[in-house]
């Protein structure tokens, strides 16, 4: 019995000390031989909790339960891994929360990544037919401008060759009316010497008639 406390004592040193593995050895060896010394039960509870070993730290706390139902110090004990149990549920919690949010992102980004791939893809149609569009616009608009060009062009062409021909009949005009004047001034030369014709003829009429009437 003295030799346990003693190994238990020096186990205390040990995990006093922060040498948590060595007092764990000694601890192991006092337990083997009494499985119920409570303050090494509770003692390498504490020093497994230290050390990692949580499921070996919650055994230990639960068998001195057993041989101690009321020990508050193993009730203590236990609460830790409650409490870590806790911690773990909330952090699967917000981890599970975390998962959703993400998924809930992923699909929201899918979808409006959808949509405005849809969008893009009729403003690019929109986009083309309004550009094929502008470019017939242009087209008929130069093909008008050309054949404004043109017409003007043909118009000028017909308003020289009417000039010219105006200039032409203003000649021929200008030539008949010259000769015209030319005829007329004939026709009186000839008319005046009709005149004298005629009178000339009157004259000798008169005179044959006063030979006839009084004889030579």
């Amino acid at each position: 019995m003295m030799e346990l406390e003693r190994e238990y004592r020096a186990a205390l040193e040990l995990a006093s000390t922060g040498r948590y593995q060595d007092a764990a050895a000694g601890l192991e060896m006092v337990l083997t031989e009494k499985p119920g010394h409570i303050p090494a039960l509770l003692l390498l509870g504490k020093v497994a909790f230290y050390r990692r070993h949580y499921r070996r730290s919650q055994a230990c706390f639960q068998t001195a339960l057993i041989y101690e139902p009321e020990n508050l110090s193993a009730y203590f004990g236990l609460s830790f891994y409650r409490e870590r149990k806790g911690r773990r549920l909330f952090v699967a919690g917000l981890l599970s929360l975390l998962i959703i949010l993400l998924l809930a992102g992923a699909m929201a980004y899918y979808a409006l990544s959808s949509h405005l791939q849809e969008r893009f893809s009729r403003l690019e149609k929109a986009l083309e037919t309004q550009a094929e569009y502008n470019a017939a616009q242009q087209e008929r608009q130069e093909a008008l401008l050309s054949g404004l060009v043109e017409l003007s062009r043909r118009t000028e062409d017909i308003a020289g060759l009417q000039e010219i021909a105006l200039a032409q009949h203003r000649g021929r005009l200008l030539d008949l009316s010259a000769q015209i004047g030319r005829l007329a001034d004939s026709q009186i030369t000839l008319l005046d010497r009709l005149e004298e014709l005629v009178e000339a003829t009157r004259t000798e009429m008169e005179k044959l008639r006063q030979r006839l009437l009084y004889g030579d």
